[in-house]
């Protein structure tokens, strides 16, 4: 049995991140003092007060986002898979029930993993993270290793951005599409956190949840105190922000698996 560890900064960090990568695709000249979440983060936001006011009942998450495309499912479902970290059966029994959701499953279980993926690594701190933890993931899905290698490809060689946009077009399918773009945006460049989220921009489809996604990811590895101090030095006057940072404080006391009982 194994005390697992959560850590408060990399969550709020997340939330936050996805915040400013919304608002950067509607604007990034506009400053984000005053400005609220919109869709889909407002009902990503619904599903997190529900979790933390312990009204997380599954049939009430799954009719917020029974109608939802596989992307915006993708962008709404964070909160509850961060309070399942660690929970595998739960994790699994959530997943069961998109079978009537018109999503792509194998984006769901990819989505899961690459959150999985990044949360253990952040608790080995020598341990550097690049692309190929990814693509050494086992999917059982040959389809899923072929995106993941494409994406590898283009990192190797520093592609130009409006080459990999088209190649993305062109190989991706359209309800994964934002996905994969996010998971090329955050390797790529996973130490620069400014020019990890500035990418997305440069995508000429599905941009803003590619960056809100971008930003699920960066404020995972680098947790809040690492969001460039231009953003943090906005966002910390947000009215917004202030009960994000309520709402995390409470998701990480309340977290469902800080108990890790397989064995070792």
């Amino acid at each position: 049995m194994t005390l697992i560890y959560l850590s408060q900064d990399k969550i709020l960090g997340s939330f936050v991140s996805a915040f400013i990568g919304q608002k950067l695709t509607q604007n990034s000249n506009k400053n984000l003092i005053n400005l609220d979440y919109d869709y889909p983060l407002n009902i990503t936001f619904d599903i997190l007060k529900n979790i933390v006011n312990n009204t997380n009942d599954q049939n009430l998450f799954i009719n917020k986002i029974k109608n939802l495309e596989t992307i915006d499912t993708l962008i709404c479902i964070f909160p509850w898979i961060i309070y399942h970290y660690q929970n595998t059966e739960k994790l699994i029994v959530i997943r069961n029930n998109y079978s009537d959701l018109k999503v792509n499953l194998n984006s769901i279980n990819l989505f899961i993993n690459i959150i999985n993926l990044i949360l253990n690594q952040g608790l080995k701190s020598n341990k550097i993270m690049t692309f190929d933890s990814v693509v050494s993931l086992k999917n059982k899905n040959e389809t899923i290793n072929d995106y993941l290698l494409l994406i590898n490809q283009m990192i190797i060689k520093c592609q130009p951005l409006t080459e990999v946009d088209k190649i993305f077009k062109q190989n991706i399918p359209e309800d994964s599409l934002a996905l994969y773009q996010s998971l090329y945006a955050f390797f790529s460049t996973i130490y620069n956190f400014e020019s990890s989220l500035k990418r997305t921009l440069y995508f000429s489809q599905q941009s803003q949840a590619t960056s809100i996604l971008t930003g699920y990811f960066l404020g995972l590895y680098h947790g809040y105190i690492h969001i460039p101090y231009q953003w943090r030095s906005q966002i910390k006057l947000n009215s917004q922000i202030a009960e994000i940072n309520q709402l995390t404080q409470k998701l990480v006391a309340q977290w469902q698996g800080k108990i890790d009982n397989k064995k070792r």
